[in-house]
């Protein structure tokens, strides 16, 4: 992870549809909330590095999505809720649903009126769906383009970490509330700024938070496992950010500022 290198790597896409969270958001919440408290509206050191003010990203360059458009010689996927009505109608190759600080769950993030992934399917749906299908001469072509086509679904533990510690802790133990979801890997979410900010904690992250997300994750391959055997045609890719993650925390100075 120490040197990444995207020269030799050939992606053929013929789009690329995102959805998710303040991981792959890059604008949506700022359209949604009009710029009004809206995280990565304007804070530092959000986006400093990419384009030098700030676009929605939770970031302070650019997110995994925008790499994947890059290799794959695509635009950076807008907003959905940045587009009008005449953008979305001509756009086909890349559109970005995510929201930050929603979940799989529908009431994650609803206190903040985000578009949680339900909501985020159904916007799918009635736009780039709807507006796709007039430009094929088949339903057969236009099937084949989905297909082809990569749908990035990245949600980090909204699930796991605020929401779950109140109804969902009394409902589920943490193995059985894994198995209700099919998902990627969580990051360690114990030492996001947000936790080690608002819980109590005697190390450097919120260990309470990192054992509920490991238990998670060491469900999750069986889960993925039976996911590929089931829908037949897909391919599934784990990536573990939890480790990723953990190796930026740990030995952030091999990385620079």
């Amino acid at each position: 992870m120490k040197h990444l290198s995207l020269v030799d790597i050939k992606i053929a896409l013929p789009a690329i549809y995102v959805f998710g969270d303040s991981f792959v958001d890059n604008g949506n919440n700022k359209a949604i909330l009009e710029n009004k408290d809206a995280i990565g509206r304007g804070y530092f050191p959000f986006e400093i590095y990419f384009d030098g003010k700030p676009t929605g990203r939770v970031t302070n360059g650019r997110i995994g999505v925008d790499f994947i458009a890059i290799v794959a010689g695509l635009p950076y996927p807008p907003p959905i809720m940045g587009m009008s009505k005449i953008d979305r109608k001509r756009i086909r190759t890349v559109v970005n649903y995510a929201s930050g600080s929603s979940g799989l769950l529908p009431q994650n993030g609803h206190f903040l009126n985000v578009i949680n992934f339900f909501q985020q399917v159904d916007l799918f749906k009635i736009t780039t769906m709807e507006d796709l299908k007039s430009k094929f001469d088949s339903c057969k072509g236009f099937t084949q383009y989905l297909y082809k086509s990569l749908f990035f679904i990245h949600h980090t533990g909204n699930h796991l970490g605020i929401t779950f510690e109140a109804e969902m802790a009394k409902k589920y133990s943490i193995d059985k509330y894994a198995k209700l979801l099919i998902k990627d890997n969580v990051s360690p979410l114990g030492c996001s700024t947000f936790s080690i900010n608002t819980k109590n904690h005697s190390g450097p992250c919120v260990e309470e938070i990192n054992n509920r997300v490991s238990v998670y994750n060491d469900l999750f391959p069986s889960l993925l496992k039976n996911s590929q055997s089931t829908l037949s045609g897909s391919t599934f890719a784990l990536e573990d950010i939890y480790k990723e993650f953990q190796d930026v925390f740990e030995m952030s100075e091999s990385y620079g500022e």
